[in-house]
């Protein structure tokens, strides 16, 4: 099994590099690269229109700079990158909390379209992972985990949601 880390922008805690494996192929998107050196890691490809940190120096062609105005945050570009490079798994990290409420959405509906495509996909920070359960699936012994009809609460303890869901798109890399 391949997996690929994302790493964003909000800020990480080293313990967090316990999740790390050797092997993982890591991209950070634009301010995410900070994040790798408290993880004692390097990305492979960085991704951004860097309007939240300084493009960092160029290394052959490990870096992709985005468009300033485009409809997708840098996050959900290196997910399609993901899929298109053809990993069967991700980890996002640095992809919830921080001080945009918007992109730890975006984040969430980004982590939905890989599940769609069939990447199963992790977000983790210090105090939440979160997973996603599709129509058809069942798991055991998860906790804090979106699916449509159930929401999981501290303790493993299930609410239950009245006609909620999670959707989101997913459009393909322009040619």
């Amino acid at each position: 099994m391949s997996r690929c880390v994302i790493i964003s922008a909000c800020p990480v805690s080293p313990e967090l590099a316990e999740a790390l494996r050797p092997d993982d192929f890591i991209i950070a998107c634009d301010a995410g690269y900070r994040n790798c050196a408290p993880l004692g890691r390097r990305p492979n490809i960085i991704v951004g229109d860097f309007d939240t940190a300084p493009c960092p120096e160029q290394q052959d062609d490990d870096i992709i700079v985005l468009p300033h105005v485009k409809d997708d945050t840098d996050t959900e570009y290196a997910a399609k990158l993901v899929s298109e490079k053809g990993f069967d798994e991700v980890l996002l990290l640095g992809g919830l909390g921080g001080r945009r409420v918007e992109h730890t959405l975006a984040n969430l509906c980004t982590g939905l379209g890989l599940e769609q495509r069939g990447v199963r996909t992790t977000l983790l920070d210090e105090r939440s992972r979160i997973t996603y359960v599709m129509p058809g699936e069942t798991r055991v012994g998860l906790h804090h985990h979106l699916h449509p009809q159930r929401c999981a609460g501290g303790g493993g303890d299930h609410r239950r949601l009245n006609a909620a869901a999670l959707a989101g798109t997913f459009r393909s890399l322009p040619a």
